[in-house]
């Protein structure tokens, strides 16, 4: 979408059911988690202002 000057990035998570990155779900996995949460949190830093 380079006209509207939007980019951005897709992540698939195989293996994965809803609710993986929270502990204690029934779905929940470790190394889907961590990454899950290294990605957003570098989305974070990266995009938001305080």
């Amino acid at each position: 979408m380079k006209k509207e000057g939007v980019t951005f990035q897709s992540e698939l998570y195989e293996d994965s059911g809803h609710g993986f990155a929270v502990n204690g779900s029934p779905t929940f996995t470790p190394q889907a988690s961590e990454r899950h949460w290294k990605t957003m949190l570098a989305l974070f830093g990266r995009t938001l202002r305080v």
